[in-house]
Formats: structure tokens, C-alpha cells, sequence
């Protein structure tokens, strides 16, 4: 008995959370759910520099989900 091919997984359990603190600073949290023996979710201290990346996440999607 042979098994079907398994489909390619686009889910990988990885997922990022940024937080505003306020005062132009941003943190985040990077989620691994799926690759180790359990979860971890390691927290990158607030910076301007996250803000920037935060800023820039959300042009880009917004770019992707409401333009043609």
C-alpha cells in the first residue's frame, strides 16, 4: 500500500505580532508554533527601527490587498 503524495504546506506555524508602546516605539513578537518540540514566541524589545518595519508591513499590505 503506498501513500498519496502529501500536498505542498503553506501553513508553517510562524507568525509576528508588533506592539505599539507609544512615544514612536514599537516591539514584536515572533511566533514559531510548528517547528520545535514546543512553541516559542521570543519578544524584541520596543525601537524606532520596528516602527519603521511596522509602518512599512502595513503599506505593503495594504498596497497588495486594495490595489488591482
Amino acid at each position: 500500500m503506498r501513500s498519496a503524495p502529501q500536498p505542498e504546506v503553506k501553513y508553517r506555524g510562524r507568525g509576528a505580532c508588533h506592539i505599539e508602546f507609544g512615544g514612536g516605539l514599537v516591539g514584536k513578537v515572533d511566533a514559531d508554533f510548528l517547528s520545535g518540540p514546543a512553541p516559542v514566541a521570543p519578544f524584541v524589545a520596543p525601537s524606532a527601527e520596528l516602527a519603521r518595519e511596522k509602518a512599512e508591513f502595513a503599506t505593503a499590505r495594504r498596497r497588495r490587498w486594495f490595489s488591482g
